[in-house]
């Protein structure tokens, strides 16, 4: 397995590139800057406190329905499974806000309660990482719960090691198993902040797979602030 899927205890810095890129995203903006308080010309993303984040992303969903908030002891049950504590907060989000289906596509992943809305690939992150613990590959990696599902086995993971929560991507359909798993550059603050004003075509990004067409080479992948880099390692 190449050092991209391995338990490298990788830390990285992360910065965040502002803006609204879509009308839908230039609404969702409003309506969370007239929550915050915030003027001015036009609506872009800011370091938010965690306070500010959990408001916003109440009032981005609009008429979408949360799944109710998680208990305290369903997220012990997902710690115990994965072997490590959940990112303060991711932990505080789901049982403060919703169970889950907060930030990109349909929303995050949930613990024990929650049922995932798109494809069942599997119901919750505790019933990943009770799998997991059997399995000869991800077993080794069981820090790393996948947050969001794509579709085509396309995921976002999360970093349990780290408070943070840095992001992974994992993306089987790439030119081989050794490259698939691979730092996104990014922590789950600054995704789902990004979330509030993004669409999501596409896995990760829009744009995600013209620039996937622009690299060549089975070799791992160069990740910037959670996006595709140009070039390669």
């Amino acid at each position: 397995m190449a050092e991209s899927a391995e338990d490298t205890g990788q830390s990285v810095s992360f910065s965040l590139d502002p803006g609204c890129r879509s009308a839908a995203g230039v609404q969702r903006c409003e309506a969370v800057d007239h929550v915050l308080g915030v003027s001015g010309a036009g609506p872009t993303l800011r370091a938010m406190t965690e306070d500010e984040l959990m408001t916003a992303l109440r009032a981005s969903v609009g008429q979408r329905d949360f799944a109710p908030p998680a208990t305290h002891e369903a997220v012990a049950e997902a710690e115990e499974a994965c072997g490590y504590s959940l990112p303060p907060l991711l932990a505080r989000l789901l049982t403060q806000v919703a169970n889950g289906d907060f930030g990109p596509r349909s929303g995050v992943a949930g613990v024990r309660g929650h049922e995932w809305r798109s494809t069942g690939f599997f119901e919750d992150m505790t019933e990943w990482a009770q799998a997991a613990a059997d399995d000869p590959e991800w077993g080794r990696r069981r820090w790393c719960l996948p947050l969001v599902q794509w579709g085509c086995a396309i995921a976002t993971m999360i970093d349990c090691r780290d408070p943070a929560g840095p992001l992974w991507g994992w993306d089987p359909n790439l030119c081989c198993l050794d490259h698939a798993l691979f730092p996104l550059d990014q922590c789950l603050a600054q995704m789902l902040e990004e979330s509030l004003d993004a669409d999501y075509p596409e896995p990760f990004y829009a744009g995600y797979f013209a620039d996937l067409r622009n690299t060549g080479g089975c070799e791992p992948l160069v990740w910037k602030n959670g996006r595709i880099a140009a070039g390669r390692e």
